[in-house]
């Protein structure tokens, strides 16, 4: 019940999934082994390592060191399958059958999120201990989220998108940009949801 109430990211920062009717609506012919093989060893989750400063704490502060350092080994560990829980495209049966590397891939994929959502579960008991003692919240952008059941995480390739992507990259990019959220707004922190809320702004910050 904590978990559900305290994990949610705050101000729908995951919109509700979208309905795709077939293949058609998007570009699935380029999910083939060499774009996608690309596109994973330009290790995209890589935006997720930008540096992002607190804004109702101080990392360095007695309260937050050992908060900042939990925080960081997360991230830093689980940074890949963050990325992938907001950029997961569809993997059919068929194609794991036909093709190895999607199959192996996809197994891959989905152990990342589990370890992911254990880890979370676990810094979260340390980040509750510290709600309660009114130390912090998770409203402040520095902290990574994943989507639950019933927010959007998948990436249709090419969805929505006129002209179509001339590769794989660019559908990357172009989504990027449409749905800044996918990168938790890493390339423009301060249209993060929790950015939007002047009451964060030094809340937790001893004043002299």
């Amino acid at each position: 019940m904590l978990f559900s109430r305290f994990s949610k990211p705050p101000n729908r920062l995951f919109p509700k999934p979208e309905p795709v009717s077939d293949d058609s609506d998007w570009d699935a012919e380029r999910l083939d082994e060499g774009n996608v093989s690309a596109v994973y060893a330009s290790t995209p989750w890589g935006v997720l390592a930008k540096p992002v400063t607190p804004i109702s704490f101080e990392r360095e502060s007695p309260h937050f060191q050992t908060l900042s350092r939990k925080l960081e080994e997360l991230q830093t560990k689980h940074r890949q399958a963050a990325w992938e829980s907001t950029h997961s495209f569809p993997i059919s049966e068929d194609l794991r059958r036909a093709v190895k590397y999607f199959a192996i891939l996809y197994a891959e994929r989905r152990q990342r999120r589990s370890r992911f959502g254990a880890a979370w579960k676990s810094f979260l008991k340390f980040v509750l201990l510290c709600i309660v003692a009114g130390h912090c919240d998770l409203l402040d952008p520095v902290f990574l989220h994943f989507p639950r059941p019933g927010k959007r995480s998948k990436w249709y390739s090419g969805l929505h998108c006129t002209p179509r992507p001339a590769n794989l990259f660019q559908a990357l990019r172009d989504v990027d940009r449409q749905d800044p959220w996918r990168n938790q707004y890493r390339h423009a922190i301060e249209n993060h949801p929790g950015s939007q809320l002047p009451r964060l702004e030094g809340k937790f910050i001893p004043q002299e």
